[in-house]
């Protein structure tokens, strides 16, 4: 046995707390997101929201993805659903009226089988993003 090395273990209990069954539910988001949800139907059912199409851009060309549907949207970003299997951090650009709005992946998970939810971050300058919110405020309007 080595003199040099004293090896103390001592084992402290934790201290009871109480259990809780509320779930810890944090909102990082910067804006307020504007629904575009018109009923409690579920997600995977709900035919609300605006329809669009997403592209990606490859050097200087532009290649269709897919449709999605927008169902929340803010200053700060977009959530939509969509067939499309799609990567997180990718830049996509999302059409409406023949105009491209850029946003970056920043969550996806399934719906079900055929659904994926996607949630992205603008890229676009704020000044785009507030025409876009604009035009979809008179759409829904």
């Amino acid at each position: 046995m080595n003199t040099d090395q004293e090896q103390v273990t001592e084992f402290i209990e934790r201290e009871q707390r109480e259990e809780t069954t509320a779930p810890v539910v944090t909102d990082n988001r910067d804006h307020i997101r504007h629904s575009l949800r018109e009923s409690n139907e579920e997600l995977a059912q709900a035919c609300d929201g605006i329809s669009v199409k997403l592209h990606q851009k490859i050097w200087f060309i532009t290649q269709e993805l897919g449709i999605a549907n927008i169902k929340d949207i803010s200053l700060g970003g977009v959530g939509l659903i969509t067939p499309l299997q799609l990567e997180l951090n990718q830049s996509i650009w999302l059409e409406v009226e023949q105009s491209l709005f850029e946003f970056t992946i920043m969550r996806q998970y399934p719906i079900n089988q055929r659904l994926n939810f996607i949630g992205g971050k603008w890229k676009s300058k704020p000044d785009d993003i507030n025409k876009l919110l604009v035009y979809i405020n008179n759409a829904k309007a």
